[in-house]
């Protein structure tokens, strides 16, 4: 025997390897309808595609049907993120304070510097300009104040004894 035949023989109590599971057509396409919205019920989406409700909310629960969901929810959320920039952008330059600065908490939560266990905010400003008042807040609302930029003396000395005022 040579040694492609031997690797054609399944050897005692191996078992050969299991089928990569599909998705049909009619599924893809119920799927795709109920992932991206065109259809708002899993009853909608299965009738779009021509299979019953009841095959679609089964297939719903098989693990290689969640892992398509999965990946294609990731893509089409990955396809919104310009966009996303480009709005957060906006608000975040616009004259509306209350929405930058909720724009900034966005940021700042998603880069990990405020946890919903700690709503703190830590954040060194080097150059004047506005001041976020926390104080008195329960950590949803802030007042914004606007201030105003002063030139500090050539030799840096600012003139701070360090005795608050």
């Amino acid at each position: 025997m040579s040694s492609t035949e031997i690797d054609k023989v399944a050897h005692k109590g191996r078992r050969p390897p299991a089928k990569k599971p599909r998705i049909s057509r009619k599924m893809h396409q119920a799927l795709e309808a109920y992932i991206t919205g065109t259809a708002k019920t899993q009853v909608e989406a299965a009738a779009k595609a021509g299979i019953s409700s009841e095959h679609f909310c089964r297939a719903l629960k098989t693990d290689h049907i969640q892992a398509f969901v999965v990946r294609r929810t990731g893509e089409l959320l990955g396809g919104l993120l310009p966009k996303a920039y480009r709005a957060l952008d906006m608000v975040l330059e616009g004259e509306n304070k209350a929405a930058a600065l909720q724009g900034a908490l966005v940021l700042f939560k998603q880069y990990g510097l405020i946890t919903p266990d700690s709503p703190e905010v830590s954040v060194t400003v080097n150059q004047p300009g506005y001041v976020i008042d926390l104080s008195g807040s329960d950590g949803r609302t802030a007042r914004i104040i606007d201030g105003t930029a002063i030139e500090l003396p050539a030799d840096g000395a600012d003139g701070d004894d360090g005795d608050p005022q």
